[in-house]
This record gives C-alpha cells, sequence and structure tokens, in this order.
C-alpha cells in the first residue's frame, strides 16, 4: 500500500479546523467592523444632508420674511446689564454714578440704582434688570455724580446687555460638588483657606447643553470677594467640554486681596469648550484657615447687545459727557445745570425674547406685489417625532406639506430672531449607539424689511 496517499490523521484534521475556525472569527470581525463603519458614514451622510435641506429652505423663507413668529421663553428670563468702568484723578467719597431704566422710551423711568459711590469700583459692573423693564422699548440713562474737580474723570466702555443660559444665585449648592472647605453662607458660596486641592474645589454637578449655541459668544459672569490677611491668596477657574473629563488649563480671576464688596468678573468661554458637555468649576487657593472666598451670581450668559461707546449714536449726551479717543464715554462735571450730567439713550432696545422654546412651531410671513395687487405667504416649520415639516399656504387657502428632515433633534435645535436677522440653529442625529451619525449647522439671514 502507498502511505503518500493515505488521507489526513485526526490530529492535522483538528488542527486544520482549529485555523479555519480563527481565520473565519477574524473574517466575521472583519465584516462587523466594516459594516459598522459604513453604517457610521452613511448615518453621518444622512445627518449633514439634512442640515444643509434644512439650512437652505429655512434661509429662503427667512429672506422673504416681513414677519417671524415663534414659542417664545419669557418665564424666568434674566438679562443682565454690564459695563467696564475706571476712574481717573483724586477721586473721594462724593464721587460716584447712578443709573436707571424705562420700559416705554423714555417717557417713565425707574428709581436711580448705584452702581459706584467713592473710589471702591470694580473694573467690570454688572447687575440683573428688573423682569419689568424687558420690553421692546427698553432705555437706560446714567448720572454722573459730582466729578468736579479739573483731574476727575469716570470712563464707561462695552456697555453690554447679555440673556443668561444659566444662573445661580448661590444661595444652595444644590448642583454643585464641593470639597469640605465649601459651604452656603447668606446667599454666597463660601471657600476657606487651608485645604487641598479636593476639598478647595467647587465644581458644577451637571453638564450645561450648549450646543445649540457653538459660533456665538458664551461669557461666564461672577461676583467675588475675599477676606483674610494674605496678600498670596487666589482664585483659579476652569472649563470643561466633556463633562469634566478634560479641563483647560487653570485661568486666574484674582491674586490677592479683592477687598470686603469685591467685583464682578467676566471670561469668554473659549470656543472648543462651548459644547452639549460644559463644565466649570473653581479652585481657591488660600494657606490660612481664616481666609475666605465668597462667590455670588453666577451665570453663562450670551450678549444680546453691546455698545463699544466709540460715538454718541443713540444716545443723549449731556454737556457732562464726551466720548474719548474714539472708545470710551467719560464724564466729568464741569459745571452747568443738573440736567447735564445725564446720558441718556435716545433709541429703544427691543429686550423681549429672542431664544425660541426649541424653536418651533416657527412661522414666517411675507407679501409679495403684482400688477394685480398682493398675494400673502405664510410659510410653518413644525417638529413631530423628529419630522420636520414646512406647510405653505398662499392668501389663506390649502397648505401645501413638504418633509423637510426626518431626523431633527429638537432639544439641540433653537433660533432667535432680532432687529432683521434670524439665526437658526439646527442639529440632525440619524441612528444611535456608536453608528450615531450627529451634524449641527449654524445658519444667518437678514429678513426682509417692511
Amino acid at each position: 500500500m502507498n502511505r503518500r496517499t493515505a488521507g489526513f490523521t485526526m490530529l492535522e484534521m483538528l488542527v486544520v479546523t482549529a485555523i479555519v475556525a480563527l481565520v473565519a472569527n477574524g473574517v466575521l470581525v472583519s465584516v462587523f467592523q466594516i459594516l459598522r463603519n459604513s453604517e457610521s458614514s452613511e448615518n453621518k451622510i444622512t445627518a449633514v444632508t439634512e442640515v444643509q435641506n434644512t439650512g437652505y429652505w429655512v434661509s429662503l423663507d427667512a429672506r422673504k420674511a416681513q414677519e417671524v413668529n415663534a414659542q417664545a421663553i419669557e418665564e424666568g428670563r434674566v438679562v443682565t446689564l454690564s459695563w467696564d468702568e475706571r476712574t481717573e484723578g483724586a477721586i473721594d467719597s462724593t464721587d460716584g454714578l447712578y443709573y436707571a431704566y424705562s420700559s416705554d422710551g423714555g417717557n417713565n423711568w425707574s428709581s436711580d440704582y448705584q452702581a459706584f459711590m467713592g473710589w471702591d469700583l470694580p473694573s467690570t459692573f454688572s447687575t440683573t434688570i428688573p423682569a419689568q423693564y424687558l420690553t421692546s422699548d427698553f432705555r437706560l440713562r446714567f448720572y454722573l455724580v459730582y466729578f468736579g474737580s479739573s483731574d476727575e474723570y469716570l470712563y464707561l466702555d462695552d456697555i453690554t446687555y447679555s440673556e443668561a443660559i444659566f444662573s445661580d444665585n448661590c444661595s444652595s449648592l444644590d448642583g454643585w460638588d464641593n470639597g469640605s472647605r465649601w459651604i452656603p453662607s447668606s446667599g454666597e458660596f463660601r471657600g476657606q483657606g487651608g485645604g487641598d486641592t479636593a476639598v478647595s474645589t467647587v465644581t458644577m454637578t451637571s453638564s450645561l447643553d450648549l450646543d445649540a449655541y457653538q459660533g456665538q459668544t458664551v461669557r461666564v459672569y461672577w461676583h467675588g470677594r475675599e477676606s483674610g490677611s494674605e496678600s498670596g491668596d487666589w482664585l483659579n477657574y476652569a472649563f470643561s467640554g466633556n463633562g469634566g473629563t478634560d479641563w483647560s488649563q487653570n485661568y486666574q480671576s484674582f491674586n490677592g486681596d479683592t477687598g470686603s464688596t469685591g467685583q464682578t468678573f467676566s471670561y469668554t468661554v473659549p470656543a472648543q469648550y462651548v459644547t452639549g458637555q460644559f463644565k466649570m468649576r473653581f479652585y481657591w487657593q488660600a494657606n490660612y484657615s481664616n481666609d475666605y472666598v465668597y462667590l455670588d451670581d453666577i451665570m453663562v450668559a450670551v450678549p444680546l447687545y453691546t455698545e463699544d461707546c466709540s460715538d454718541f449714536s443713540g444716545w443723549d449726551d449731556g454737556d457732562d459727557w464726551s466720548v474719548y479717543s474714539s472708545d470710551e464715554f467719560r464724564g466729568h462735571h464741569a459745571g452747568g445745570s443738573d440736567d447735564e450730567r445725564y446720558l441718556t439713550m435716545d433709541t429703544s432696545l427691543d429686550l423681549t425674547s429672542s431664544q425660541f422654546a426649541g424653536g418651533f412651531p416657527l412661522v414666517f410671513t411675507w407679501t409679495t406685489w403684482s400688477g394685480s395687487g398682493g398675494t400673502g405667504h405664510e410659510v410653518t416649520y413644525t417638529i413631530t417625532n423628529g419630522e420636520l415639516m414646512r406647510s405653505h399656504s398662499i392668501n389663506g387657502g390649502a397648505p401645501v406639506e413638504t418633509l423637510i428632515a426626518k431626523n431633527i433633534d429638537p432639544a439641540n435645535t433653537s433660533c432667535s430672531y432680532r432687529n432683521g436677522e434670524f439665526t437658526l440653529t439646527i442639529t440632525s442625529a440619524v441612528g444611535g449607539g456608536p453608528s450615531e451619525g450627529r451634524e449641527i449647522r449654524q445658519y444667518k439671514v437678514l429678513t426682509r424689511p417692511d
């Protein structure tokens, strides 16, 4: 018998079977990985296509629109007023600044509020505008107190109105992870010195979703003060864009004594941290247990308007006010009547809600004209179960509906309309898990005037 023609032995068969199984398993894993990557890519392409299609249609209608309406968030809105300020000369306790609001274009004014009196003024002043003045006919005025000596001047710059995304009056540490050296104290967060990093840090517990504000300026504000004797105390703060897994560099808000009255701090959040998983934390460094820091009125906000103070366009300036070096308002009491101390807006601002709840339903209306008369158009966008529908009616007739996108994320979709500029932030989320395709885009369009 020729042994060379014999079949495989049992051992050889087992080895071959094992090799085939390993190869087959590797092939299956590779095929699964290819399919998953392919699905993820297809979902991403779909998401991109949907936001592009949405941007095209909404921008097209917005350019024609003479009126824009949507569901507005009104309850609980927080709008702040802030400005930068400095003084020059031998300031004394009689020098100061007051301000007041009007809700009806200057016909009636609030009582005067004190911004500062004397030499202890913060470099940035910030306050919350009372809700009754958040109207479409808002105005502001300043009143200069003394500053009458020849070398005494007050300077104002970057007068800014901001709408809060997040606001905490610091009456409770709910919503914050605090070390053992942080407690609520008389309406403020109080940090005690003498601890290490773990117990001297206070951090947001939950992330803020800032996806809808990508591409916009987002600023943080808070009021800080210190008590104690060590000049080397300092307060740092940092940002995270992934829920606290990684943090930015430490930014320093102050180093040394801020005084018992403290000051308002503000900072623009770097763009890479304006995400759906934004967090912020503070770290207080002081070596002695009798050194304390106090935080109050922590806010994350988006500016609505900023007056750069380069000219008096939109302002009625009294003789005690001038524009200094084309970038600051300067106050100095040169004598004359009391009315000359006022610096008053003579053009109203619209401080009604600009951010819409989810952004939808969103309605554009306009009229086109021809030789035979006017034709009225109304377009309504609605989102139901993620599907974005466009409904267009002409002269009140039956609407024609069109499906624009099937996978819109309403929680991360918003729009605003102010002074003729319409802004849409739209997010499409296709699929789920590791194969999810997500795309966010922002569109800005100038609407058609009346």
